[in-house]
């Protein structure tokens, strides 16, 4: 019967973490660091966006290319492969 209710002597229990180790201070300063640049990234597509809203607001599709060269550099290439097939 003393031996069943005998305690143990041993410590079996994991050994306790420091404060240190559980608030991974260098971790959350990175996470930090890498919302602040999101927040100025964002900051700075918010007022492009404005910009284009006050401005002209409309999209910049025109290709000028044709009109300032003219015609393509390959098309006697081409050419030269269609007659031949």
């Amino acid at each position: 019967r003393k031996l069943r209710d005998m305690k143990c002597s041993i410590d079996n229990k994991a050994p306790r973490r420091g404060t240190h180790l559980r608030t991974k201070a260098k971790k959350n300063a990175l996470i930090e660091d890498r919302i602040s640049q999101i927040e100025t990234e964002n900051r700075i597509l918010l007022e492009k966006m404005s910009h284009i809203m006050r401005s002209k607001g409309g999209v910049d599709n025109k290709n000028d290319a044709s009109a300032k060269y003219g015609r393509s550099l390959n098309r006697d290439r081409r050419k030269q492969e269609l007659s031949r097939i």
